[in-house]
């Protein structure tokens, strides 16, 4: 527990913190295990990692961290689909969550930067969204969805985000937000750029099974 701890005290985003709840509760066992894996995948990712592409575990880490494990008590619900324990993390003999799998669901991949400008991009903007004197929308609900050779990260706010925040490159910046949403978009390839619709904007990832 006291390796628990030290990780809860020098990670910025939430996602031990997260994980120390989920293990504090009476969550399921292998809930826990779930928990557990994706916290470690969420470390192997880390800065030392050369590779563009990162595990979907550790993305669902960092999604959780940043929703439910941080010091301002933001507290926002997360959906997945599929929903539950995916059966190809669990060992064949005995059905039990195996550490050793927590790459199988595959490596995500956003067309552009690596694991750690994205997730420290991710983490700035949605701070500076909450910063914002001039909004008054906030993050409610995040989906996070596995569709075959995609994955889709959906961020719901509780009203139309302000037009300014997604100034393009040759227009005024709208302040301190608006160049977070800079650093976060240029994280993605052309292919890839987030889609910003009504409450929701939506982070696509390409999903690559390993093999």
């Amino acid at each position: 527990m006291n390796f628990l701890k030290i990780q809860v005290s020098l990670d910025k985003y939430g996602v031990w913190a997260w994980l120390f709840s989920i293990l504090e509760s009476s969550e399921a066992d292998i809930a826990k295990q779930y928990a557990y894996g994706c916290a470690k995948a969420f470390l192997k990712m880390g800065h030392k990692r050369p590779q563009n592409d990162f595990s979907f575990t550790a993305l669902r880490g960092l999604v959780y961290g940043l929703a439910k494990g941080q010091p301002d008590e933001r507290r926002v619900n997360v959906t997945e689909s599929p929903h539950g324990i995916p059966a190809v993390l669990l060992r064949n003999d005995d059905g039990i969550f195996g550490v050793d799998r927590i790459f199988g669901l595959g490596m995500c991949e956003t067309g552009g930067k690596r694991f750690e400008p994205f997730a420290q991009a991710l983490r700035g903007w949605l701070q500076q969204l909450e910063s914002d004197r001039g909004g008054t929308s906030r993050l409610s609900e995040i989906k996070l969805k596995r569709e075959g050779e995609a994955c889709l990260l959906e961020l719901w706010f509780t009203e139309p985000l302000p037009e300014r925040i997604f100034a393009g490159e040759d227009m005024e910046a709208g302040g301190q937000v608006t160049l977070q949403w800079r650093a976060l978009a240029a994280c993605f390839g052309q292919e890839q750029q987030p889609i910003v619709s009504g409450r929701s904007v939506t982070f696509r990832f390409t999903l690559t099974k390993q093999s």
